[in-house]
Order: C-alpha cells, then structure tokens, then sequence
C-alpha cells in the first residue's frame, strides 16, 4: 500500500489481510529493534524506568503488564507501524520492559529487554476502521478485489527483543 511510510506499516497489514488470525511473533528482529528503539513513546518509557530505578539507588528495574501508546498522534492510524500498533493490549500481555543500567568508559546505557502485546482488529467504533478493512482489500497488491473484506483476520501480536540506550546526564 502506497500510503504507509514504513515497512512494518506494510508487515502488519499483510499478516492480517493474510495471515489467516494466526499470532503473528517478532522475537529479537534486529530492524524491529530499532524501530521500537526509535519509537519517542517507547524511549520515554524506558528513560522514565531507568531514572525512577536511579533515585531508589538501584541498576535495574522492570515493569509488567503495563500500556504504552506507540502512536505519535495518541491515537491509531494506518501510515506507520506506530500508529497501527498504537497502544499496548493487557488482555493478551500489555507491555512490560526489564533493564539494567551500567557503566562503560564514563558513560551510562541501558539495556532493556521488552515485549509488546496487542491485538491486530478492527475497531467498530471508528468509521475509519471498518473503511479502511474494505480499502486494504481492494487495494492491496497489485490486482483490484484481491481478497473478499471478510476474508481479513484478527491476529494477537508479539513483538520482543532488546535494546540498548545511552542515558543522557
């Protein structure tokens, strides 16, 4: 779809209009690594945890189950991986993120492993939803009406891996 500016945009509507529901896991992908390390939403969070571990005295933290919204605009969308994962689902696992800070030459990182859970679906309630499950049917690929609207699946998704930040001071 010409529309969407990224790759994991176009990843997580293929699965769904191909996938079949199946879960679709992304476990320790370098690229959806970074994507998530690019994410202000994500870094926040992490940032957030390493200076609340900091004023306890303490290297590590974690935190479970949680929510985050990936999304810039603080709601979904369809251009960006961000906007259509938007916000994490604890129904199926939420967000928890676990890391460790730590010293090299003088500078402080940290590493985080994290998980995001959502659920990949359309959302009744917002017109642009139900439009769009029609639209990415006709328009997905290279052929008109690739698929019936009804033949699209929700699907759980799993996204893992770890990180590595450099903690400003």
């Amino acid at each position: 779809m010409a529309f969407m500016r990224d790759d994991q945009a176009k990843q997580l509507i293929y699965h769904w209009i191909y996938g079949r529901g199946k879960r679709l896991l992304i476990d320790n992908d370098d690229v959806w690594n970074e994507y998530m390390k690019a994410n202000p939403n994500f870094k926040q969070r992490v940032m957030d945890s390493t200076y609340g571990a900091f004023r306890k005295g303490e290297s590590e933290f974690s935190f479970t189950n949680g929510s985050l919204v990936l999304s810039e605009t603080g709601h979904g969308g369809y251009f960006t991986g961000y906007d259509l994962l938007n916000g994490s689902n604890k129904e199926v696992g939420g967000f928890s993120l676990s890391g460790e800070a730590y010293n090299e030459d003088d500078t402080v990182y940290v590493k985080v492993n994290y998980e995001y859970n959502d659920i990949m679906d359309v959302n009744g309630k917002y017109y642009t939803d139900s439009l769009f499950a029609v639209l990415a049917n006709i328009s997905f690929g290279n052929s008109i009406f690739t698929l019936p609207w009804w033949f699209c699946k929700d699907y759980k998704v799993k996204i893992s891996g770890t990180v590595i930040y450099e903690v400003p001071q």
